[in-house]
């Protein structure tokens, strides 16, 4: 699989070998993680180049995800381009994360599987960020009070965040909050559109944060690990202009095990030159790079392949998802330390302050 992946996002350049495939197998584990599109590229390449073979009936089953997956991307990339217009004309500062600006790093951005639209507002922004989209066609869904409100709209769910992202350490809180946000955005060509996104070296570490959490809470997949080493692919050849300012990054969210975890994954798995990243690896890092392979290959995307996690608005639910996060906690510990510490206190305060708030 991280061959295939990593052929098909130009990560590597090794040449294919002719090999025998199971190509059910690997279908499966693409589902699970969310990679069909992407991973279907490395199997064509493969198969064109007489390197290995696939039944007809399953080479059509993952043509018809793919195909699938491209009338997603279209309608994710049409609502997004929208719903900017409409922040911009408003005069409301904002970014796109994540999503339809990673695909844009692919080589084919239309097979990356694409999730929902993810923009970030500050300024107070965010209740007219929030009415102006009902105003346009936008039906209000899940609110999570601590991070962002849920539309959907017009077939697509759109987020709409005010805080940037769910992190546990008071540190990590107090550093994003104090962070100047116009200075950390650039314009990038997205879908054919000029949008505001997060520059390169922030949008790593925020990234990182991201993957973090729901490490913590559910599980990740490899098309959140795919993002990040593309990302930092790409950052290769200016990251030591960068390095005080990716460290000052990493320092104020407390990343710099988490760091050290994922660029040793890149350097093992995924091409990433281990002399761009050999500033940011520990003592440990090869340890906790395994640790954390081992936990993607068996979770999945946001925790699919075990299915643990539970509905939050029942006691039993949130007693399992309790026992959950312990079990993850303790498994990744070395690997974000800082959040882990706070993690339990955290959502305690939140539950008690969410409480107060409705009694």
């Amino acid at each position: 699989m991280f061959e295939l992946l990593c052929h098909s996002l130009r990560l590597k350049d090794e040449p294919w070998t002719e090999r025998s495939v199971n190509w059910e197998a690997v279908f499966r584990e693409a589902q699970k993680q969310t990679v069909v599109g992407v991973a279907f590229d490395g199997m064509q390449e493969m198969v064109e180049r007489g390197c290995s073979a696939i039944e007809r009936p399953l080479l059509l089953q993952w043509y018809s995800e793919v195909m699938a997956i491209e009338r997603q991307n279209a309608a994710v990339n049409q609502r997004m381009k929208e719903v900017a217009v409409m922040l911009q004309r408003a005069e409301i500062p904002f970014v796109v994360m994540k999503g339809q600006t990673m695909a844009a790093r692919y080589p084919n951005p239309m097979h990356r599987q694409s999730g929902d639209v993810d923009v970030f507002v500050w300024n107070g922004m965010y209740r007219q960020a929030c009415e102006l989209l009902v105003q346009n066609g936008g039906v209000a869904d899940e609110v999570a009070p601590e991070k962002h409100a849920e539309f959907m709209y017009h077939g697509v769910v759109v987020e709409v965040h005010h805080t940037l992202l769910d992190v546990c350490s008071p540190a990590a809180m107090k550093y994003l909050k104090g962070l100047d946000y116009n200075s950390l955005v650039e314009t990038r060509q997205v879908a054919g559109m000029d949008v505001p996104c997060f520059k390169d070296t922030f949008n790593s570490v925020y990234m990182l944060g991201h993957m973090v959490h729901h490490l913590l809470t559910e599980g990740l997949g490899l098309r959140q690990v795919c993002d990040w080493m593309v990302l930092m692919a790409q950052m290769q050849p200016y990251i030591y202009n960068n390095v005080e300012e990716l460290k000052r990054h990493l320092d104020g969210m407390q990343m710099r095990e988490a760091f050290s975890a994922f660029a040793m994954l890149g350097v093992k798995h995924f091409g990433l030159d281990a002399a761009c990243w050999q500033w940011a690896l520990l003592k440990n890092a090869e340890r906790t790079a395994d640790t954390l392979m081992a936990f993607v290959l068996e979770s999945g995307n946001f925790g699919r392949k075990t299915n643990e996690k539970k509905s939050s608005k029942t006691l039993q639910g949130n007693f399992s998802n309790a026992q959950l996060y312990f079990r993850h906690l303790i498994r990744l510990r070395h690997i974000a330390p800082a959040e882990v510490r706070w993690f339990f206190f955290t959502r305690i305060k939140r539950w008690w302050k969410k409480r107060k708030t409705q009694g």
